[in-house]
């Protein structure tokens, strides 16, 4: 076990959706999807510092969020009681991730606070898919939709970089990816998530749960091209079924998907809820010249462009 007042920090990386199928709404009030997530090189960095009791979260990123609603404050606050450990732990969240952004910034932190709390409390894991009340796995899928997903990019070494996942976006199953340039458009502001699946809802009360995840083959058809195609041919694939009904509702979006075609992208696409876009390019140096040439156009609804690949460092 660690003495007090060591640290531990891990790296908790943000996540691109290059498919989102939404089936519609559950009885439960979740939203049944079929989606592929890909880790990008783009992350918050965790620390985890042991105290002898109490847990506090320092995000200086989000100085009007209480800890207690913070996801990284629920993770430790989940392992330490469902371990029965007697101490407390600090934690310090440096943001890397754009918040309401569509990167599952506040789940991959939640992820990378467990392996972190884990560590600095010297505890030993479950084997991967432990169903102990107690386990990562276990703890990750109360906390949200998205932190399963990062339990394999966020460690060390990492357990996978991209997969399939479904049910409410919980069950993973791990996929082979291969590595693609990306220009992702920070936006200047960020969206809802439940805000979003809301306007989906009023765009869809008629839909319900008419389509089944099995009768849905486009995030296979992206799953296959992200792990054996080319850039062209993920470009041509790749979409998100949460976009139409936020374009409609916030042009901005609409308008950075349509600056990074003109600036040479090969597609543009909403990751996740929103409001970050994405443009795929063939290269390094194809996403460098796109990136340029945004940040050239001083958008006003533009805040940033960076140059990231799928996969983790």
């Amino acid at each position: 076990m660690s003495r007090p007042g060591s640290i531990v920090a891990y790296r908790a990386y943000g996540k691109v959706n290059l498919a989102l199928s939404i089936m519609g709404q559950r009885p439960d009030g979740y939203h049944e999807v079929s989606t592929v997530m890909a880790a990008v090189d783009l992350f918050d960095l965790i620390t985890v510092q042991r105290r002898p009791a109490g847990i506090t979260v320092h995000c200086p990123a989000l100085p009007h969020l209480p800890q207690e609603q913070n996801l990284a404050y629920r993770a430790a606050h989940e392992y330490i009681s469902k371990n029965a450990f007697e101490g407390g732990v600090r934690v310090g969240i440096n943001k890397g991730i754009p918040a309401g952004g569509g990167m599952g910034g506040g789940s991959s932190d939640a992820a990378a606070t467990l392996f972190a709390v884990q560590d600095v409390l010297g505890l030993t894991e479950e084997p991967p898919g432990g169903t102990k009340a107690g386990s990562l796995c276990h703890i990750a899928r109360e906390l949200g939709a998205d932190v399963p997903f990062f339990l394999g990019p966020n460690r060390v070494p990492p357990k996978w970089t991209a997969a399939l996942c479904t049910g409410i976006g919980d069950i993973v199953t791990p996929i082979g990816a291969n590595s693609f340039w990306l220009v992702l458009l920070f936006l200047a502001e960020g969206v809802s998530t439940p805000w979003a699946f809301s306007a989906w809802d009023m765009d869809n009360q008629s839909k319900g749960l008419s389509v089944s995840p099995a009768g849905d083959d486009r995030p296979l058809i992206v799953a296959k091209e992200l792990s054996m195609g080319t850039a062209t041919s993920l470009a041509e694939v790749v979409y998100n079924d949460l976009e139409e009904p936020l374009m409609t509702r916030r042009s901005d979006i609409a308008k950075a998907k349509e600056a990074l075609v003109e600036a040479g992208a090969l597609n543009a696409v909403m990751t996740g809820s929103g409001s970050t876009v994405y443009g795929m390019c063939h290269s390094r140096e194809h996403a460098l010249l796109v990136r340029e040439r945004m940040l050239s156009r001083k958008t006003a609804f533009l805040v940033d462009a960076r140059v990231v690949r799928t996969g983790v460092m």
